[in-house]
């Protein structure tokens, strides 16, 4: 598995440091950022899988040209696979390549979430993971809620908590992790035009952080944005120390990106564009970053520059962050006071800090200075200078030293109207070990906090191309079909319709088990056959409910008489006597459950878990028959790939099929397809591609294709295909010389020539790529009958329920649509 190891920690310094003084004095002036040497490269460290081998990465520095040792050409994003669906986006996925721990990430969601509001008025915000906020802090979708005024409950805001998520990730859960966030997102979904998902930021899962945000956005089907921080990315060493002179911070940035793409594309993912922030504000910077990103082909929306006002600190944070004390000004006073992104200490003369100071008063900047409590004299002319037009005001006055301010020095100050004042704290320490501690501190960014969210929006505007988003939102995408999103609306379709489904073998411990989940989840009404006294202690015993169920001993049950009578007069030409029908539905679960659906009592069966393919089938084709035009049943496989699902028929019923029985099979299978929402592509194989090749067994096929046509010229049919070229557009532009298709390199129906091959094929690609085989599919009837395998788990059969169910739904829709095309045509 591809590990995009991300870097560990945000970026070490967020507020600007002012040291003044002389050398002589060994004062330094200038920004301070780290008492660490600096390092002049970093080194990356990239697990990644390519094809069939694992190799360990080491870069220093590369830049893009050297990128392609990576990759042996640019990667492509834009999917031309056919085997997903073609829509506009329903929402964006935006991932933090760095993580997005800090406020200035939050401030990059804040500014795409108001730019969308303008085309998506009922725009939804959710997160698949809730983060662990800092203490006494809202969660970041909390902070969304209050700041634009969505009316969602929390609960429909996240989709699992973090708690929660490491639990199913330590237990190697995460197809129940990726359940749960669907089931959560969907929900949110249906209340809103458009999403934008936040992706989660875990520090405990690591180096998997990127392989877990694009398997969630792969599962939601969702484009990814990415959005990436330069000081994060570009940092050296472990405390993040930014080099802007160097050479390579740019290629740095490109690298992160592009390595967070390759496990996009790997997971079948559609990246969208990338977003950088906190960038340097140079022109060299801007320009190489979008040659880099072109080379890439990943689409360059924009660089938010590095910004003082959304690092700005409040009071009441260095006041907590040092366990100071308020010496001067209220907690009203306090709370309102400006924040500040500037701190100045170690003022050796005040005369040394006017000149600075001023400048800052033009560049609208306040100030938070750390003085000695042995240093009344600069305490005083601070006081003095905050009550100046010509310097800027103070966010605070933080005192700092062993002992505590002389008396006399008090008087003078309370002296002082107490509006003039600036809020005056104090802490015991050195100036440098207060400067040291708040050289730590970051911004927050918080429902209140006005001037940065109006700024994060300005900002956003001002410096991505807002209307390159929106056009590539709005460009018709291929949206990969996750095998779980396949699965979650199969149970989707399944409860909207609520169908009537009968299970003979309801006295079997799995049947029981399969019901109290399909009852508990509302999927559809149950009737459960055999005995009941027997049913209800097993359920019992197992400790499971299924109250809501119906449970019939057929033996002992009211319909007898009716089922009989509708057995004998199906079989009587076959010989069959009214004693004879009565034995067999009173004796037969099988025969007693398909009486029911043939008779309208239910829609749909499932059996098999302890009787054969046979026993389930016979009396379905005795009492149920065939759909008009169809004198055949045939069974399909839904194979739920990694971004696709496909249609494999037949694979479990008929062993050498004729000409018009192949036929018959192409047509049930893309019924089949399109009662489970896929358009069907239909290709029927063979060992030959178009006319590559001839004899009996291509010709077969070519005649099957020809009478599909005839029969169903609305239907997109093509064959002879060989299987590579029915799935691969690359392959079928070869094989094919160039001419176009709707179903070579596109198809999603996929009919075999015969038994042996279906079956061997199923299986084949079911171990091979641990692709989801949903089946078998029992097609063609005129009513659902599904036949399990005797293998099956509890999960089988609820998956095969529900199946039914959708056929079942499906039934009822034909025939509506039916009566209403006769009443039309009258």
């Amino acid at each position: 598995m591809l590990r995009l190891l991300q870097r560990r920690r945000a970026v070490r310094r967020l507020s600007t440091f002012w040291h003044c003084g002389s050398p002589s004095t060994g004062i330094l002036c200038g920004i301070i950022l780290s008492e660490t040497p600096l390092r002049a490269q970093k080194e990356h460290h990239i697990g990644a899988r390519h094809a069939h081998t694992a190799s360990r990465i080491f870069l220093g520095g590369l830049g893009v040209q050297r990128l392609s040792a990576l990759e042996n050409q640019p990667l492509r994003w834009a999917y031309q696979t056919q085997h997903r669906r073609y829509a506009h986006a329903e929402g964006i996925y935006v991932h933090h390549t760095t993580g997005h721990t800090g406020h200035c990430s939050l401030s990059v969601t804040i500014g795409l979430f108001h730019a969308l509001r303008d085309t998506h008025p009922n725009l939804g915000f959710f997160t698949p993971i809730e983060d662990a906020p800092p203490p006494n802090s809202p969660s970041r979708f909390q902070i969304m809620k209050q700041i634009f005024n969505l009316e969602d409950k929390d609960t429909s805001m996240h989709g699992v908590t973090h708690v929660r998520a490491f639990e199913l990730i330590e237990h190697n859960n995460m197809d129940e992790l990726l359940e749960e966030v669907l089931k959560a997102y969907e929900a949110c979904k249906a209340k809103h035009d458009f999403v934008v998902v936040e992706g989660a930021s875990l520090k405990r899962a690591g180096d998997d952080s990127t392989v877990l945000n694009a398997k969630v956005a792969s599962t939601l089907g969702l484009p990814v944005l990415m959005v990436t921080d330069a000081v994060e990315s570009a940092g050296v060493g472990k405390k993040k120390i930014v080099r802007w002179d160097r050479l390579e911070w740019e290629s740095d940035i490109a690298l992160t990106c592009q390595l967070t793409a390759s496990v996009m594309k790997r997971n079948f993912v559609d990246v969208l564009g990338s977003v950088i922030y906190q960038l340097p504000d140079t022109k060299r910077g801007q320009t190489l970053l979008k040659k880099y990103f072109e080379e890439l082909d990943i689409p360059y929306l924009g660089a938010i520059p590095d910004d003082s006002i959304l690092k700005c600190i409040k009071v009441d944070d260095i006041i907590s962050v040092l366990g100071a004390d308020i010496l001067y000004g209220t907690h009203g006073a306090i709370a309102n006071a400006k924040e500040s992104s500037i701190f100045i200490t170690g003022i050796p003369q005040l005369s040394d800090f006017l000149e600075y100071a001023k400048g800052l008063k033009d560049a609208g900047k306040s100030i938070v200075v750390v003085t000695d409590a042995s240093r009344p004299d600069i305490l005083l002319g601070l006081i003095a200078l905050n009550q100046s037009d010509t310097y800027p005001s103070l966010s605070a006055v933080v005192v700092a030293g062993r002992s505590m301010l002389s008396p006399e020095v008090e008087i003078l100050i309370k002296e002082q109207r107490a509006e003039e004042l600036p809020p005056i704290i104090y802490c015991q320490g050195s100036c440098f070990e207060t400067a040291a501690t708040l050289a730590q501190l970051e911004g927050q960014l918080l429902p209140d906090s006005v001037e940065k969210i109006e700024h994060s929006k300005v900002l956003f505007e001002k410096h991505v191309d807002k209307d390159l988003l929106l056009t590539l939102l709005t460009q018709e995408r291929v949206i990969p079909i996750h095998p779980k999103v396949f699965q979650h609306r199969i149970f989707v379709k399944a409860r909207s319709s609520m169908q009537h489904i009968v299970l003979p073998e309801g006295d079997e411990p799995r049947t029981v088990r399969a019901a109290s989940i399909l009852l508990r989840n509302g999927v559809c009404k149950l009737t459960m056959l055999g005995d009941v006294k027997k049913i209800e202690d097993l359920a019992r015993e197992l400790q499971v409910d299924l109250a809501g169920a119906q449970l019939v001993d057929p033996s002992d049950s009211e319909y007898l008489s009716k089922y009989s009578k509708y057995l004998y007069e199906a079989r009587k030409h076959k010989g069959m006597s009214h004693d004879e029908a009565q034995k067999k539905v009173s004796s037969d679960v099988n025969y007693f459950g398909t009486c029911m659906v043939a008779c309208g009592d239910a829609d749909g069966m499932v059996s098999g878990a302890v009787h054969t393919t046979a026993d389930t089938v016979r009396p379905a084709l005795q009492l149920i028959k065939t759909e008009p035009g169809l004198k055949i049943a045939s069974s399909v496989f839904l194979m739920c790939l990694q971004g696709k699902v496909l249609v494999f028929g037949d694979c479990a019923i008929n062993t050498n099929p004729t000409t018009e029985e192949l036929a018959q099979i192409a047509i049930a299978s893309a019924n089949t397809a399109v009662a489970f929402g896929i358009q069907p592509r239909v290709a029927l194989l063979s060992y030959a591609t178009d006319n590559s090749n001839s004899g009996p067994l291509v010709d077969k096929i070519a005649d099957a294709v020809a009478l599909v046509r005839e029969r169903k010229p609305d239907l997109i049919v093509e064959g002879p295909l060989q299987y590579d070229a029915a799935v691969n557009a690359e392959i079928a532009k070869i094989k094919l010389k160039g001419k176009a298709t709707p179903v070579a390199g596109r198809a999603n129906v996929l009919i075999f020539p015969d038994l042996n091959t279906g079956n061997i094929t199923y299986k084949a690609v079911q171990q091979s790529t641990d692709a989801l085989a949903m089946g078998p599919i029992i097609q063609g009837l005129n009513k659902p009958i599904n036949d399990l395998s005797r293998g099956c788990t509890v999960h089988d059969i609820v998956s095969t329920v529900a199946i039914t169910a959708v056929q079942a739904a499906a039934v009822k829709q034909k025939k509506i649509s039916g009566k209403s095309a006769m009443m039309a045509g009258a």
